[in-house]
Order: C-alpha cells, then sequence, then structure tokens
C-alpha cells in the first residue's frame, strides 16, 4: 500500500508525485499512459500505483489536485509477468476502489500495461562457481526463473562468459563477477564494488568448491587447508559481505549454502571436504535463526553423486559407488537446479534451516 506525499507536477501527459510505502520507504514515481515504472517497485507495488493514475483521471471539476494523505490502493488485482523481469511487459487488471471529498470517487476495472525496468533493486542473485556444473546448472535455471544472475568465477572466466551468453541468449540478463571466494579481502572488495554499482542482492548460492581427496595419513597442509578455506571459509567470505544489504532492502531474500552427502554422513578419502561439508550444515542452521525475522530464508542443498565432472572419479569407484544409491545412477546437475530455483521462489517463503539432500536415496 502507498500513502501519497506530494504532488510534484502534474500535466496531460504524465504525473510526478512523491509517495510512502508501508516499509517507510519514499519513491517518487512518473506515472505515464504506458505506466514505465522501475522495477523495485515490484509487481504488487505498481499495481499499488496504478492508483495513482487512475485516480487522476477521475478527477472531478478540472482539479488536478490529488490530496496529501490520501491512501492510494486497489482490490482483487492480477499480474502476468513472463520469465525474465529486466524487460518485460506486465499486464496489470485490477479493479480499483478510491474515494475522497474532493476527487468524488471512482470504482471500475481497469487494464493497464506497464513496463519492468532494469533497477538498482532488480531481483539479483549471485551464484557462486557458476562456469561449470552444479553452480552453471543453477545460474541458467535462475536467469530462466527471471532473475538478473550474477555469474561468479575464479580462473574460468570463458566457462562464465559461456554461462552469460547462454543466459541471454534465452533472453535473461546478468554479468560476470570474477574473484577467488578462499581469499577474504578480494572476495570482499568485489562484492562491495558490485552491490554499490548494482545494488544489493536478493539472493546468494553460495555453491563454489573444491575436492582434494587422500587418504587422512596422507593428506597434506596445502590438501587440507585449500578445501577448507575455498568450501568453508566462503561461507563467511562471500555471505557476510551480502547480509547487511540484503537486510537493507526490507524485502526478505533467500541465501543457500551447498553441502554434500559426505558432510552429512563423512566419505573415505574426504575428511578434509567432509569436514568443510559439514561446517556449512552448521553455519546455515545458524544464520538460518539470526536471519529468519528478516524474513531471509537460509537452506543447504546437500547432492550426492551428481554427474558435473568435478568428483573425477574412476569407472569402478563409480560403480562401486552406485551399490549404495537406490535409484543405481547418478544425479544431474540440472535436477539440483530445480531444487535451488524452489528454493529461491516465492513459495519457499516459509522453508528455512533446513537442509534438503537430493542423493536418489543414499540415506
Amino acid at each position: 500500500m502507498l500513502l501519497l506525499d506530494q504532488l510534484i507536477a502534474v500535466d496531460d501527459e504524465q504525473v510526478h508525485c512523491q509517495v510512502s510505502t508501508c516499509a517507510g520507504g519514499v519513491l517518487t514515481p512518473f506515472l505515464t499512459p504506458q505506466g514505465e515504472l522501475p522495477a523495485w517497485f515490484g509487481v504488487e507495488m505498481m499495481a499499488q500505483t496504478v492508483g495513482v493514475w487512475s485516480g487522476w483521471h477521475a478527477k472531478q471539476g478540472g482539479a488536478t489536485l490529488i490530496p496529501p494523505g490520501m491512501l492510494l490502493g486497489g482490490r482483487g488485482w492480477r499480474a502476468e509477468r513472463s520469465l525474465f523481469p529486466a524487460s518485460v511487459t506486465l499486464d496489470i487488471r485490477m479493479t480499483l476502489l478510491m474515494r475522497d471529498d474532493r476527487m468524488g470517487s471512482f470504482e471500475g476495472d481497469i487494464r493497464y500495461g506497464t513496463q519492468r525496468l532494469a533497477s538498482a533493486m532488480t531481483d539479483s542473485v549471485l551464484v557462486t562457481g557458476a562456469s561449470k556444473g552444479i553452480g552453471r546448472a543453477i545460474a541458467l535455471r535462475l536467469a530462466q526463473d527471471g532473475y538478473q544472475v550474477i555469474v561468479h568465477f575464479n580462473r574460468d572466466r570463458a566457462g562464465a562468459e559461456q554461462c552469460l551468453q547462454q543466459i541471454e541468449t534465452a533472453g535473461g540478463s546478468g554479468r560476470v563477477l570474477g574473484f577467488d571466494v578462499a581469499d577474504r579481502a578480494a572476495t570482499r572488495a568485489a562484492l562491495e564494488a558490485d552491490i554499490e554499482q548494482h545494488g544489493a542482492y536478493y539472493g546468494v548460492v553460495s555453491n563454489a568448491g573444491i575436492t582434494r581427496d587422500a587418504a587422512f595419513p596422507a593428506l597434506t597442509d596445502q590438501e587440507w587447508d585449500s578445501v577448507i578455506h575455498t568450501n568453508l571459509d566462503s561461507f563467511y567470505n562471500v555471505i557476510q559481505p551480502c547480509v547487511m544489504p540484503m537486510i537493507g532492502l526490507r524485502r526478505g531474500g533467500r541465501i543457500i549454502t551447498l553441502s554434500s552427502v559426505s558432510g552429512i554422513m563423512g566419505n573415505r578419502g574426504q575428511v578434509n571436504y567432509s569436514a568443510a561439508k559439514a561446517g556449512i550444515i552448521g553455519a546455515t542452521k545458524a544464520l538460518a535463526i539470526e536471519l529468519a525475522k528478516r524474513k531471509i530464508t537460509v537452506n543447504c542443498i546437500a547432492p550426492g553423486l551428481i554427474d558435473t565432472g568435478m568428483e573425477g572419479l574412476e569407472p569402478q569407484v563409480i560403480e562401486e559407488a552406485m551399490k549404495i544409491v537406490p535409484m543405481k545412477r547418478m544425479g544431474a546437475a540440472e535436477e539440483v537446479a530445480g531444487l535451488a530455483s524452489y528454493l529461491m521462489s516465492d513459495i519457499a517463503g516459509y522453508v528455512t534451516r533446513q537442509v534438503i539432500s537430493i542423493n536418489g536415496g543414499m540415506l
């Protein structure tokens, strides 16, 4: 719901006004017959703001003043949108009810087309490790869902660019962003600069990870440290700089972390990896408690054997592993992406602090 503060200018082509939102923000939209509004109004706010234009056309006696303090709202509105909100037309149908002593009454059905434009608060999602594998599949799926995707990479810029090209070819939008998630200072600098330029993220998918497998007695310091720094420290390095800007949006948000079946049940030759992935589960659950009152959900996906090429396992090892997978196959990255799509969606707004396994029934 919007509250009109003041009417700045009105002519035959355009209304420029200042309104307050129910969240306490102040907006100064320009309203035209084509209904061009910034994306950060969101679908509901755009439907509500239509009340200014419709009310203006309901003026009586030539009066053009919409009284300050007037509540602008609608009832029974419905919006239809296509996949990519940065460049689509929203067709809003609503029944508007407005009454005011100075303007008289206006009640009736209106059909209003609006163009949603990119802005600093377009729903954007950062996906780390998105140049290949599960991260790439998640980035492509979230772009299909209508988000502007920040495709992160560390070394594989070419893979990230290919992912972005796929997104744009399908009609989506995004950008690439490179940094080493294990480097705290570099990660913070890159994220703060990107948020400063483009605005806070609605969602973060902390996916980047590596394996350095070895039997524990033979595990080197470097193999331990690199896995812990990349897989576990990245939880803090990536998510912490994003949280306060996300809270500042006052719109809720979504954080998804990637653990592993190894983080739940352990795995031979992966003590370092299992430790890091188990740590992610604990951190996810704790952060979910902290952010719940902010309507920011925090959930963890724990894949089993997924066909991404990351594991680098020998065929005989995979064959042996299939003995403990009731479905007798490896999962697809797109199946993990489907779960991420659900957790990022509005319908998952009451799902938080959960670890969801996708492993063919391994446990």
